[in-house]
């Protein structure tokens, strides 16, 4: 799956971890000035199509390498 697309998370950027959650949630605290991207997408070196790297863009910002994963759950 890595490699697809740079994938949209929930969270909002933060340069570091510092006073983000620890229980799982989305960062929904701080500037709010753009959302995380994770993982590469399919023109990145492989380096990148990793799910430890982590970006960051507008919210409004539209590409046809940024995507989303659905995860359905029970």
């Amino acid at each position: 799956m890595h490699g697809n697309v740079d994938e949209w998370c929930e969270d909002w950027y933060a340069k570091n971890y510092n006073n983000t959650p620890r229980n799982g949630k989305a960062n929904n605290s701080g500037e709010q000035r753009s959302k995380i991207l994770r993982g590469g997408c399919w023109y990145d070196y492989a380096s990148y199509t990793r799910s430890a790297n982590r970006n960051d863009n507008s919210a409004d910002y539209r590409s046809g390498d940024y995507g989303f994963r659905i995860v359905r759950t029970k």
